[in-house]
């Protein structure tokens, strides 16, 4: 089934998952990381590894992709995967990238900024750079927290330029 997902993302076809809405997304991260998983969590590099062979194909996918459409389904799947155990119940961090990558989604969706004609280019220019910092990231603790934590800071402080900023 992944493989074929695979494919289909490959060749610009639509996945047949449509993902959670946007309150069930914020219902998503909140509840996995209010209480189930703290800082204190240790990560589980198995695990990981797991998840990072399973996000990887789609972040390579948003580097080598010309297409905004194509590039939200990549990130879309990606962060699906975050729902999926046995991540969302033993990873840390897994309800942090989901919201992340959510966030950088709702820029296409005018919410809650409309960026007007820029919002395509700023979605792109986002989704690059969560994806390339992703395959950066050294597979180890510290470089997933880093990783989750600094996404999680960016999105929350609204970093995004105002319309007609994108450069």
């Amino acid at each position: 089934a992944f493989f074929m997902l695979k494919l289909q993302l490959i060749a610009g076809e639509p996945s047949d998952h449509q993902g959670l809405g946007r309150a069930d997304r914020k219902q998503f991260s909140t509840s996995c990381d209010a209480g189930v998983m703290t800082d204190l969590e240790p990560v589980d590099l198995e695990l990981l590894a797991g998840f990072a062979a399973k996000i990887d194909p789609f972040m390579q996918g948003v580097l080598v992709s010309g297409d905004v459409e194509q590039i939200r389904g990549f990130v879309l799947e990606a962060a699906w995967n975050c729902t999926e155990r046995p991540y969302f119940e033993h990873l840390w961090g897994v309800g942090g990238l989901y919201h992340v990558w959510m966030g950088i989604d709702d820029i296409l969706d005018g919410w809650p900024v409309d960026h007007g004609a820029d919002a395509d280019a700023l979605a792109m220019r986002e989704f690059r750079l969560a994806a390339q910092e992703w395959l950066d990231m050294p597979r180890t603790e510290t470089g997933f927290r880093h990783y989750v934590h600094r996404w999680e800071r960016r999105v929350a402080e609204d970093t995004w330029p105002a319309p007609g900023g994108v450069n």
